[in-house]
């Protein structure tokens, strides 16, 4: 019974923590090539929001660029200071076929995706 109560307890906690992604914006700050070869560095820019408009300060966010027939990817990581600000920087490098779609996310036991208000 005890161990049911702290695993209940422990659930309880978890939730605001899930919930507090929900309504979470990502908005690009600077624009993107329409197109880039494969190898090319592109820097992307971005705040993250949450539905209020207050800033989302998280690790692990990454940009994800995948190619348009969608069988490459490749994947970069934002510094792990903080970013109070909701401001991120990635350098990200452009797979195998080419620039395709870009998203941006939160590494965790499963990868969330952020919708990209102007993309």
């Amino acid at each position: 019974m005890r161990r049911l109560a702290l695993a209940f307890a422990v659930a309880l906690v978890a939730v605001p923590a899930a919930g507090a992604k929900d309504g979470v914006r990502a908005t690009l700050t600077s624009p993107l090539p329409k197109h880039a070869a494969m190898g090319t560095k592109l820097v992307v820019t971005f705040t993250l929001r949450d539905a209020d408009g207050h800033p989302f300060n998280a690790e692990r966010v990454f940009v994800k660029i995948i190619c348009p027939t969608k069988d490459a990817s490749t994947i970069a990581f934002a510094s792990r200071a903080a970013h109070v600000d909701g401001r991120y920087r990635v350098v990200a490098t452009v797979p195998s076929g080419g620039l395709g779609t870009i998203r941006i996310g939160l590494r965790g036991s499963t990868d969330i995706y952020f919708p990209i208000k102007n993309h």
